[in-house]
């Protein structure tokens, strides 16, 4: 009765300690923790609440600001662990009156048994279930805000067990009549409802208990007034207010990490709105937010499954089948009650397709685990298990701690940390550094309002910077770079060159003034999705010089040439160019395009020396550009075009081959090909790469 929820949350808590990242993880967490840190606003929805409470942590005088974070995050992992453990107590303790009328035909009974410590294992076992599955884990280590928002989800699923076996607890008392129990349940609702408003400002996902909530207050209908109901929902509404009112006095201050800039009330909903996220663009891989697309809906519930099958690991999926059945058959409004959660849950995420979506399954996976906990109690019971062999059986939730322990140590991750030491090191004083996309995006936020690695140096995400007006205008406001009011009437979003036109008009009014570079991922993702033309592209004013990690923009005219010690990178991470594992998609994602920066860095430099005339030199570097990204077709047509000025034609075809099967429709890599089986006499297969060349 003490001991287990001792070690409950105890031995979690030090497991998610020692494991933890030493940098940030991917998507948006270093962005949140800048905002964090700042009282900023980071992408939609804001999360204003999560943003209030975790800053507390945030300014703590101890450590460096994101392991202050990882504490945060893993204080109320475990408080949701415990949660459970109550939880999953409550429903074998009590009988519920979870049915339309007032009789108890439909109670939710387990009780028959001698032994009563048998529910204290049952509820360490689900809880711990739970604390160990993949993602449930990996989360416990971030410093999103995931984990906050299901702590909220636990104590919900709490408070209405409470009040509904008090109701129980009223009926067997009165003769089946409620007297008394109306205060009792709008009281109950009272802190619901204020808490509910409170957490629908930490993550829009806690929005899949408002089904379970409103199904209760239907059950109790008879016993709330209209009064009431009414109260009820202006506490919630005046609490989420107030909440959202963060949004627009904070951006009124205008911090440096500020999305959107919800000042006015177009730019406060359109916020919420998520405006400019919504992307379905299949083509092109870009899809995100809400689609509509019958195949995106179909692949998310089918990522779903494929993770329920792993994320327990087999052996204790009939445990959680098994607490579903039971429940079901002893109490099917409880059941429905509980299984509303997974339903809405993962309708949700397909339909609104999120680079987090496997956090978002967690709602599902704290369900799970409260079915797991009780059919370990429904087969003990069942198979009259005697205590040493009910401890013995207890032993097989630390199942997932064993086979997730190895992918989810990650305490000797320091990917992000020696990518920003690499880039940033080398960069000049007071320098602008353009990137493009998510990790760019969260990583500068991170190192300029929180890390303080190199506060000179503002970042500048170039997608946001060209798609969104409030973008400029808040570095206009929060930054010393000049942000030209003439840009405005370059960009009117009517002609693809308005972003290479706006870029090089905003390159030319601060490349006098200050140091200018751009990562390379900016020069090959593009900032309009489904097309090319938002990758950046220098006019005859500019050119680019490789700087490491980066490239440096100088004049066209300029003598200015690569320093090979801009190139000498240094790693934290043992073996870095290993792939760490992940289940997360768009985390595998970002170690890609973190390794492919390293390898276009040294790309970039052969690229220097091979059209300097010093082809050997630029093998060299090719070779490691390789080993960061061995099946990267631009950089196996580099050894094709190496080869092919080598005369050894025949490996230089091998490589255009290699490379444009990999890349079918690039055009570049299939006119090397074709000039080198012209020149090798083979004039027909040469022939037929110009005829398809000739169809683009």
């Amino acid at each position: 009765k003490i001991f287990l929820p001792f070690l409950l949350v105890v031995f979690p808590f030090i497991v998610y300690w020692i494991t933890k990242p030493p940098s940030i993880l991917w998507i948006d967490s270093g962005a949140m923790i800048a905002a964090s840190y700042t009282l900023g606003i980071p992408n939609p929805p804001g999360f204003p609440f999560y943003m209030m409470v975790s800053h507390l942590f945030a300014i703590l005088p101890f450590a460096n600001v994101l392991t202050r974070l990882e504490l945060f995050t893993i204080v109320f992992s475990a408080t949701a662990l415990y949660l459970v453990y109550r939880i999953i107590v409550l429903l074998i303790e009590q009988d519920f009156s979870f049915h339309k009328g007032t009789k108890s035909d439909e109670s939710f009974n387990i009780q028959p048994q001698p032994r009563k410590n048998l529910k204290y294992f049952a509820a360490f076992f689900g809880a711990i279930s739970l604390a160990f599955s993949y993602q449930y884990w990996s989360q416990s280590q971030n410093t999103e805000a995931f984990i906050f928002t299901y702590f909220f989800l636990c104590l919900f699923i709490y408070i209405i067990l409470l009040i509904q076996a008090k109701k129980t607890s009223f009926l067997l008392q009165n003769n089946q009549k409620t007297n008394g129990f109306s205060q009792y349940l709008f009281k109950g609702l009272l802190i619901l409802a204020f808490l509910y408003g409170l957490a629908a400002g930490a993550n829009p996902t806690i929005a899949a208990l408002i089904p379970g909530v409103l199904f209760v207050m239907y059950l109790n209908r008879r016993m709330l007034s209209l009064k009431q109901a009414v109260i009820l929902g202006t506490v919630f509404l005046v609490t989420l207010s107030m909440v959202y009112s963060y949004l627009p006095i904070r951006a009124s201050a205008w911090p440096f990490v500020n999305w959107g800039n919800p000042q006015t009330w177009p730019l406060f909903i359109g916020h919420l709105r998520g405006e400019g996220l919504n992307i379905y663009e299949p083509e092109s891989g870009s899809i995100n937010g809400f689609t509509g697309s019958p195949i995106i809906f179909f692949q998310s519930v089918s990522h779903f499954f494929y993770l329920l099958l792993i994320q327990f690991t087999p052996i204790l999926l009939p445990f959680l089948f098994a607490g579903a059945y039971f429940i079901y058959r002893k109490n099917k409004y409880l059941f429905w009650f509980l299984f509303s959660v997974i339903l809405v849950d993962v309708f949700y995420a397909g339909l609104y397709y999120s680079g987090n979506q496997e956090s978002w399954f967690i709602l599902a996976w704290i369900i799970c685990a409260i079915f797991i906990g009780i059919g370990f109690y429904y087969a003990a019971l069942k198979l009259s298990l005697k205590a040493n062999y009910i401890k013995i059986l207890t032993l097989l939730c630390f199942l997932p701690l064993l086979v997730w322990f190895v992918p989810l140590n990650r305490s000797q991750h320091y990917y992000s940390e020696d990518y920003a030491k690499n880039l940033y090191s080398s960069l000049s004083k007071n320098a602008i550094l353009i990137g493009t996309g998510d990790f760019a995006n969260s990583l500068g936020f991170y190192l300029h309002e929180a890390d303080k690695l190199r506060e000179d140096v503002t970042p500048i995400t170039a997608n946001t910077f060209y798609v969104n007006k409030w973008y400029r205008d808040s570095l206009r406001h929060a930054s010393t770079i000049v942000v030209s009011p003439k840009l405005e009437d370059i960009i009117q979003y009517k002609a693809f060159d308005e972003y290479n036109r706006a870029m090089n008009s905003f390159i030319a009014d601060n490349i006098d003034k200050r140091p200018i570079y751009v990562t390379h991922l900016t020069l090959r993702a593009s900032a309009l999705a489904a097309t090319s033309a938002g990758q950046l592209v220098l006019d005859s004013r500019f050119k680019f010089i490789p700087h490491g990690l980066s490239l440096q923009v100088v004049s066209s005219s300029s003598n200015v040439k690569p320093d090979p010690k801009a190139f000498d990178f240094a790693f934290k991470t043992p073996n870095p160019q290993k792939a760490p594992f992940y289940l997360e998609r768009n985390y595998n994602s970002g170690y890609k395009n973190l390794a492919n920066d390293y390898a276009y860095s040294y790309e970039a430099l052969g690229d220097w020396y091979f059209n300097s005339g010093d082809y050997d030199k630029a093998r060299v570097y090719y070779k490691k550009a390789d080993s960061w990204a061995p099946n990267n077709p631009e950089i196996l047509s580099r050894f094709g075009q190496y080869y092919g000025i080598k005369k050894e034609l025949d490996v230089a075809r091998q490589y255009f081959q290699k490379a444009l099967d990999l890349s079918p429709d690039n055009f570049s890599i299939r006119f090397n090909l074709a000039v080198t089986l012209a020149n090798m006499g083979r004039i027909d297969e040469a022939l037929t790469q110009y005829k398809i060349i000739q169809q683009y």
